[in-house]
C-alpha cells in the first residue's frame, strides 16, 4: 500500500489530519483589536443575546436538543434557550460513564431545570470493528471513536423536525487555550506540537519525525494571533469539527451547519463570524482563563452557573479550597496511573467518554476490534516500525497504558481502510 508517510505520521502524533495550510477564511475574524467595541460582562451579555434571539429564529420547528456536558459552553446554551423557549421544547442528551464529570455533571444541570435529559452509558453500546470503519467515513481522519460515540448520541435522541445546539468553539474562541502572546512563533508551534501528542505512554512515529517541521507557517494576516490560529485552523477545523458537527472539516465561519443522518438541523452558534470577531479582536487580558466570558455567564444565568463545573472538578465556584483538593487529588492519582498502572490506582473523574485502558483490558468487543486493527496495519504494512504485539502484551499485563495509543491505532487503520491518503 503506497501511503504518504508525513500525513500518517502527522495523524499518529495528533490522531487527527492537519491540513498543509491555514484556512484561507482563518483571517476573516483574526484582526487587530477594532474599535467601538466595549468589552465588558454587560456589552458581552448584550452580543450573546442578539445572537441567540437571531438564532433561534432560523431553528426547526420541533424540539432543540442540546448534547450537554460539565462544560460551560452547553450550559450556556440551555441558559439561553430556556430564556427563549418553553422548557418542555428542550432536551439534552448527555453521554460516558457514571463517575466522570460530563456525565455526573450533565445529568444534574439538566435536572436542575426539570426538563427532559437522556443520560447513555457507553459502556452499554457494543464496540465494533464494522461500526468504527463507517463511523470513520463521516468523521474523517480525526479522534476514534470520538466521532463514532458522538454521533451515535446526537442521532439516538432526535428526529429531523429538531435542532441540535453544539458548543463548538465556545471556549477557544472566549480564551480557554490561550498561550504566552510573547513566545516567538516557532517557540509557540514547538508549545502546541508538544500538546498535540495524542499517545504519550509510547512513541508511534519514527524518531525522525517532527510536527513541528511538518505543520504550516503563519500567514502575514495572522501573525498577530498565531495561537488562535494553530488552534482554530488545525485542531478545531479538523480534529474537534468532524466529531461534534455533521461535517469532514470546518471551512467557514457562520453558526447554521447542516443536518445529521436524521434529518436534525445543527446549530453551532458560537461559530458565527460576528461572535467569533468579538471575540478574536478583544484583549488578551480579557479572554485569559475566560474571565469576560465566565463574568458574562455568572451575570445572564446566577442559577446556573452557582452550580458545579467540570473546569472546578466538580465544585462549586465558591469553593476554591475544595476544588484545589479534588484537582491535586486527581492529579496524584493519574500521576500514579500513568508511571505504576499496576497498582490499580485509577481517576476517571475528568475522562471523556471512557476508561479506554480498561475497556481494552475486560472487554471482548474492544479487543477483538484492536485486533482487527493490528491486522489490518500488519497487513499492508502500515506501521512497519512498530512491534504491534509487544504494546499489546505490555498493556495487557499493566505495565504501561497504552488505550490513547491503541485509539490512534484504531483510527489509523480505520481511515486507511476508508478513506485512502494520496
Amino acid at each position: 500500500m503506497n501511503m504518504n508517510s508525513v500525513q500518517v505520521n502527522q495523524y499518529l502524533w495528533c490522531g487527527y489530519l492537519p491540513p498543509s495550510e491555514f484556512p484561507a477564511w482563518l483571517s476573516d475574524c483574526i484582526t487587530p483589536a477594532a474599535t467601538g467595541k466595549e468589552y465588558s460582562p454587560r456589552e458581552a451579555a448584550e452580543r450573546f443575546d442578539a445572537l441567540f434571539d437571531a438564532l433561534v429564529e432560523q431553528a426547526s420547528s420541533g424540539r432543540h436538543i442540546i448534547p450537554l456536558s460539565g462544560g460551560w459552553d452547553s450550559r450556556a446554551i440551555l441558559g439561553a434557550l430556556l430564556e427563549r423557549l418553553d422548557s418542555d421544547r428542550i432536551t439534552t442528551v448527555t453521554f460516558g460513564v457514571p463517575g466522570q464529570l460530563d456525565y455526573d455533571l450533565g445529568k444534574m444541570v439538566a435536572d436542575s431545570t426539570g426538563i427532559e435529559r437522556h443520560a447513555i452509558d457507553l459502556r452499554s453500546v457494543e464496540f465494533t470493528w464494522e461500526a468504527v470503519r463507517q463511523s470513520v467515513i463521516t468523521s474523517p481522519w480525526t479522534y476514534v471513536p470520538d466521532g463514532l460515540f458522538n454521533s451515535l448520541c446526537r442521532n439516538l435522541v432526535s428526529s429531523s423536525s429538531d435542532t441540535i445546539w453544539s458548543g463548538f468553539l465556545g471556549g477557544p474562541l472566549a480564551g480557554s487555550h490561550l498561550s504566552d502572546p510573547s513566545m516567538p512563533h516557532y517557540e509557540q508551534i514547538v508549545a502546541f506540537s508538544s500538546k498535540q501528542q495524542r499517545g504519550k505512554t509510547h512513541p508511534l512515529c519514527p524518531p525522525s519525525f517532527s510536527l513541528t517541521d511538518a505543520l504550516p507557517l503563519p500567514e502575514t494576516n495572522i501573525k498577530t494571533r498565531y495561537n488562535d490560529a494553530l488552534d482554530l485552523g488545525l485542531r478545531q477545523a479538523c480534529g474537534i469539527a468532524p466529531i461534534v458537527l455533521p461535517i469532514d472539516k470546518w471551512e467557514q465561519w457562520g453558526a447554521v451547519i447542516g443536518k445529521e443522518r436524521c434529518g436534525a438541523q445543527v446549530i453551532a452558534p458560537f461559530a458565527d463570524s460576528t461572535w467569533a470577531g468579538y471575540w478574536l479582536s478583544a484583549p488578551r487580558e480579557v479572554r485569559k482563563g475566560q474571565i469576560l466570558y465566565l463574568e458574562m455567564l455568572n451575570l445572564k444565568f446566577p442559577e446556573l452557573f452557582s452550580l458545579p463545573g467540570k473546569a472546578n472538578y466538580g465544585t462549586k465556584w465558591s469553593h476554591g479550597v475544595r476544588s484545589m483538593v479534588r484537582k491535586g487529588s486527581h492529579f496524584f492519582r493519574s500521576q500514579v496511573q500513568r508511571r505504576a498502572p499496576w497498582l490499580g490506582i485509577r481517576s476517571s473523574l475528568a475522562a471523556n467518554y471512557l476508561d479506554y485502558n480498561e475497556m481494552f483490558r475486560n472487554r471482548e468487543d474492544y479487543q477483538a476490534t484492536l485486533g482487527a486493527a493490528f491486522e489490518y496495519l500488519k497487513e499492508n504494512h502500515v506501521v512497519p516500525w512498530l512491534d504491534l504485539d509487544a504494546l499489546w502484551e505490555e498493556h495487557m499485563r499493566r505495565r504501561r497504558d497504552h488505550g490513547d495509543a491503541f485509539c490512534v491505532l484504531l483510527g489509523l487503520a480505520a481511515n486507511c481502510a476508508e478513506n485512502p491518503l494520496e
